[in-house]
């Protein structure tokens, strides 16, 4: 199994995840890539995976001297159309088109009707419906760490989006990321879940089409390695995990195959929607990060979006638990949310690093 000691390993392997990190941390990740290919076999723990989870914002203040660059994802549907963003041979390469696959492909184009199987609507989520509001509720690390997410997303012509992270027990926000259509601005508490909120404003965002990537979404290359594919929607709102699923639907692909090889296990009803139940066992590598042994996905069978998400231990025991608690699609929206006027008391506190292949 192919194992990609790279940036992509951290987005795709961790996507429990806020997208912010310090100059200083990112230097860190690259020394311990670094490590990894010379073979001295260090690696990140789970404690790792739950700061990064819990949110990297103290860092920022305790290295304000850094600032920040916001790693984005999935920034799939630049300007040209397709994707502009492409993982190959592990690591991130923004170049516009896939290079020639060989071997067995996983090509998926957009399709629409009731024969899309749920598997494609998970990777391709944002063409089967324009609007979609609710909340959803993360356990984390057997419940050491618990949030809300409460979202927004319209993906019509004039795309929109907001989301806040505010803490499983005291409720309070601390961070909040909103698209207007033009500008996205982001506010997070100073300490982690504390402290005073700052803010910053990203107005070098490509427009996305909103079309599929052009070439397959996972395959192996020429040399055997692995890649990904994600996509993107037009609201800017891939830090909605359960609601843009593209990850976790890779994670049942098998990487010596490139084949998806879950389980459906049944359909049901939840939050007054059908569920289709897809489930199956985590690689290696994904276990071991995840400290967790199968995965099981509650995947509403209309639109790919997942409404409920469980990793369990060997002995069957939760340690990640993620739930809609509310959902609706196609409902008119308040575009007030989408505001990316920064609110009295916040302080503004500037991007001293940017980086020129994310934002052109």
């Amino acid at each position: 199994m192919n194992e990609r000691p790279s940036w992509y390993s951290r987005l795709r392997r961790e996507p429990l995840t806020e997208r912010t990190f310090t100059k200083d941390l990112r230097n860190k990740i690259e020394r311990e890539i670094a490590s990894r290919e010379l073979g001295r076999g260090s690696r990140f723990g789970r404690g790792t995976r739950r700061m990064w989870a819990a949110g990297l914002i103290g860092a920022v203040l305790l290295l304000g001297g850094y600032g920040t660059v916001q790693l984005e994802r999935e920034r799939m549907a630049g300007e040209g159309g397709g994707s502009d963003f492409v993982i190959a041979k592990g690591w991130i390469q923004d170049g516009g088109q896939l290079p020639a696959p060989t071997g067995t492909l996983g090509g998926i184009v957009k399709k629409q009707g009731p024969d899309v199987p749920v598997f494609e609507r998970m990777l391709n989520t944002m063409d089967y419906f324009t609007t979609v509001q609710g909340a959803y509720h993360v356990s984390e690390d057997r419940g050491k760490n618990e949030y809300v997410v409460e979202f927004t997303v319209d993906e019509g012509e004039v795309p929109g989006s907001s989301h806040k992270r505010l803490d499983g027990k005291t409720r309070q926000v601390y961070s909040i990321t909103n698209f207007d259509g033009k500008v996205m601005l982001h506010m997070y508490l100073e300490e982690k879940r504390k402290g005073k909120p700052f803010y910053w404003i990203d107005d070098r965002l490509n427009k996305r089409t909103g079309e599929p990537p052009a070439g397959p979404r996972f395959y192996k290359d020429s040399q055997g390695m692995n890649n990904w594919s994600a996509r993107g929607g037009k609201a800017w709102a891939d830090g909605l995990d359960l609601v843009y699923p593209s990850y976790f639907a890779f994670w049942t692909v098998d990487e010596a195959t490139m084949q998806p090889i879950f389980e459906i296990t049944g359909t049901g009803p939840f939050l007054d929607r059908e569920a289709t139940i897809m489930e199956g066992k985590l690689d290696a590598y994904m276990g071991e990060k995840q400290g967790a042994e199968r995965y099981k996905y509650w995947v509403d069978s209309e639109t790919g979006v997942i409404l409920k998400l469980l990793l369990t231990d060997r002995a069957g025991e939760p340690v990640t638990v993620m739930e809609m608690t509310e959902i609706r699609f196609d409902e008119a929206v308040d575009r007030e949310v989408f505001s990316t006027k920064p609110q009295e008391g916040w302080t503004e506190r500037k991007r001293e690093f940017r980086n020129p292949e994310i934002e052109k």
